[in-house]
């Protein structure tokens, strides 16, 4: 009798566990189809358990100037936002900004950036450059490719050059466009140039990658350059190459 109370009750010990064991995982899988009714998505297995796809809103789009090539940056002082691009009217190209002051909302009258009308040239391959220094400096850069058939003769492509402006004043106007000279390289082409400023605005340096197109048929031995101004982009120093094993690739 003894044997057969201790089998009865193991039966029923085992019996309860199972119910209690099953219960459990019943009762966690009825709570998880309840979320899924909900239309809500489970997230995803991700080997990055911190990333997960968040929702977006963006506001309505605006319309600063019907040019193209453009580039932006922001005043991290004070919100202010610049936008900059190309526009070009019978066969004329110039460069000009505009700035929001609510986020994005609403811009400015667009102003000309370059003080020579036509002194720039939409480049797909080399867009303009806009920064602004900690000061509130705002610096822009582009290129100009000049055809002129005294370049012809020597370039197989025209002769470019980089145009640096600067305002002081939130770019409401700039000064005079200073010229970065790369001649002596045989220029035909820079490409992926860029800026940095220092922190009061008076120093400035551009760097770019220079493609040396020297007589009829080019030579594609392209250079990283820099050069560097002192006086707030008035003037810029004679440029100088930092790769003269001439490796850089503009592609």
């Amino acid at each position: 009798m003894s044997r057969i109370k201790n089998e009865i009750m193991f039966v029923i010990i085992t019996a309860f566990l199972s119910m209690m064991v099953f219960g459990n995982v019943d009762f966690q899988t009825q709570k998880v189809s309840s979320k899924t009714n909900l239309a809500t998505p489970l997230p995803q297995s991700s080997s990055n358990s911190n990333t997960q796809a968040l929702p977006v809103s963006l506001g309505p789009s605006v319309i600063i100037g019907n040019g193209n090539i453009s580039a932006t940056a922001i005043d991290h002082n004070t919100g202010r936002i610049y936008a900059i691009y190309y526009k070009t009217e019978n066969n004329i190209t110039n460069l000009y900004l505009a700035h929001s002051n609510d986020n994005g909302k609403t811009f400015s009258p667009a102003g000309r950036v370059n003080d020579v009308v036509g002194d720039a040239s939409a480049d797909d391959y080399s867009p303009p450059v806009i920064k602004v220094a900690s000061n509130g400096d705002v610096y822009v850069s582009w290129i100009y490719t000049d055809y002129a058939n005294k370049w012809m003769h020597r370039f197989a492509y025209g002769y470019a050059t980089i145009r640096v402006a600067h305002s002081s004043d939130g770019g409401q106007t700039f000064g005079k466009a200073a010229h970065v000279d790369t001649e002596e390289y045989g220029t035909w082409a820079q490409y992926a140039h860029d800026i940095g400023i220092s922190p009061d605005g008076k120093i400035a340096y551009v760097a770019w990658i220079n493609s040396n197109g020297a007589g009829k048929e080019p030579n594609f031995n392209d250079v990283v350059m820099v050069a560097k101004s002192t006086d707030s982009a008035k003037t810029f120093g004679k440029a100088v190459p930092v790769d003269g094993q001439h490796t850089a690739c503009s592609c």
